[in-house]
């Protein structure tokens, strides 16, 4: 886990402890890369949580994260955690299907990365056609969703009155073009892959995705997410396919 703002920790940190509670194989590491000294403060007194870690090593003090988000994709590329599965997520994932987290890590395949189906997230919106029915109406790119309160506050509402639903089922969406890294799963092999991306261009030309509708005055905030992270709701994508952008953690 990427941390951490405190209060997104704060309402995080129950679904931490029941995916522990329920998957006693499972470990997480939640790394202090906070860019406020208070925050950094309030990750470190997180003691006492059977295989909840809170790792400092690449804490910088100095407003910065993105260089020890690198560093933490290449620690996990040592050999010692070569039989792992692996989930990644931000601190700003503050709800997850813990119903449906050891199905959801179960599913993780060798070749792919494996996405939760997450709220307010552009790259999941197509996959839920009565938020794609809301975004519509904003009139922003798809690419720019996290930075608009109104789709934020839109999709949150609509999660609010409608998550058992969207939980309830589904089968799994194999996309070939662009998946919310928001919360993923891979293999070790392919974490190897991804950090040896990071801080790289992609190939010369189209860099952005080619997006499709789903089947059957812009205000700026960043918002927090939900993500429900069950095999018959997630996107996989081959690490062959181009990255948009500069790839970092």
């Amino acid at each position: 886990m990427f941390g951490g703002r405190k209060p997104n920790i704060e309402l995080a940190l129950p679904f931490y402890k029941r995916i522990l509670d329920e998957n006693p194989d499972v470990e997480i590491h939640l790394w202090d890369l906070a860019r406020d000294i208070h925050d950094s403060r309030y990750m470190r007194t997180l003691t006492g949580i059977d295989r909840l870690t809170v790792r400092t090593e690449f804490y910088q003090g100095n407003g910065r994260a993105m260089s020890g988000q690198n560093r933490v994709w290449n620690h996990y590329t040592n050999p010692e955690y070569q039989d792992c599965v692996f989930v990644k997520a931000d601190d700003d994932v503050v709800f997850y299907d813990t119903d449906r987290f050891r199905a959801f890590r179960d599913s993780i395949t060798a070749d792919d990365v494996t996405s939760a189906l997450t709220i307010n997230n552009g790259a999941s919106t197509r996959h839920i056609p009565p938020i794609w029915d809301l975004y519509e109406q904003l009139n922003i790119p798809l690419l720019e969703v996290h930075l608009s309160a109104e789709y934020a506050e839109l999709s949150h509402r609509w999660f609010f009155d409608n998550w058992q639903t969207l939980t309830a089922g589904g089968s799994p969406v194999r996309t070939e073009e662009w998946v919310s890294i928001n919360c993923i799963g891979y293999t070790h092999n392919t974490g190897k892959r991804i950090a040896g991306l990071l801080g790289t261009r992609p190939p010369q030309g189209d860099r952005r995705p080619v997006l499709h509708p789903p089947q059957p005055g812009r205000r700026r905030r960043r918002s927090e997410h939900a993500a429900t992270p069950h095999p018959h709701r997630v996107h996989g994508r081959s690490l062959e396919l181009r990255p948009a952008g500069t790839f970092h953690g």
